[in-house]
């Protein structure tokens, strides 16, 4: 791996957890973009969203909008347990 690696950490519902190592296949795109689009917070809920847009060398452009909901007291940085 290089110095800048890219990793992808994925966990499984067993409790298991996976790291692959793609920084070859982001290193192959000719551009990535990452835009936040929305963040709202409603009735304890917060909404995210953003856009994804990638471009490569055979002319085509991909694009995504990813939205991420969750509420307020079990937000993306409280601590939650994961059970086997």
């Amino acid at each position: 791996m290089t110095e800048d690696g890219i990793l992808l950490f994925t966990l499984a519902t067993d409790g298991r957890i996976a790291i692959w190592d793609i920084s070859h296949y982001i290193h192959r795109v000719n551009c990535l973009a990452l835009h936040q689009m929305t963040n709202l917070t409603t009735s304890n809920f917060i909404k995210e969203s953003y856009m994804v847009v990638t471009g490569g060398e055979d002319n085509a452009i991909a694009a995504i909008i990813l939205e991420f909901m969750y509420h307020e007291s079990k937000g993306p940085n409280s601590s939650t347990k994961c059970r086997k």
